[in-house]
């Protein structure tokens, strides 16, 4: 099940963050994320426990994926495409018109999945991560236009 997170998910969602990624989020960074009107943290819960989230932007007409991660046992079950599908149908819903994100040239599984989902890379933003120093794919979405995004 799908539930937008708060803040009393911010253990889970950083126990998850620091197995996912090379560069967490720390918690002061994803504790000033539940401030903010624009910004939006769903969770895929089951039995009580958060398995997999997404953090998104919405700002004006232009919805921002920031952060898509999955607990790593339960990888490749088709959690974060659910929660992909979802955020993009919220996001049309509340009138985006683009969505943006950017991900790691060597992260061929989010790839993968962006594209299946209709996303086209529009740029590569040299060593724009570090630990270790790694391009970045820009990744776009238009949302009108294209009907709406199937759930």
């Amino acid at each position: 099940m799908i539930v937008e997170l708060t803040r009393e998910s911010l253990d889970a969602i950083l126990e998850i963050e620091g197995l996912c990624f090379n560069e967490p989020w720390s918690r002061e960074i994803y504790a000033s994320e539940f401030m903010h009107d624009y910004s939006h943290t769903w969770g895929w819960m089951s039995e009580g426990k958060l398995i997999g989230y997404l953090t998104a932007w919405l700002v004006f007409e232009e919805f921002h994926i920031a952060n898509l991660a999955v607990h790593p046992s339960h990888w490749r079950k088709g959690i974060a495409r659910r929660l992909l599908e979802f955020t993009l149908r919220w996001a049309f819903e509340n009138e985006a018109t683009v969505t943006l994100l950017e991900v790691r040239v060597s992260n061929g599984a989010a790839i993968r999945l962006y594209s299946e989902n209709g996303f086209d890379s529009v740029m590569t933003r040299r060593d724009y991560y570090t630990n270790p120093v790694e391009d970045a794919l820009i990744l776009r979405k238009d949302l009108v236009g294209a009907g709406e995004p199937e759930s």
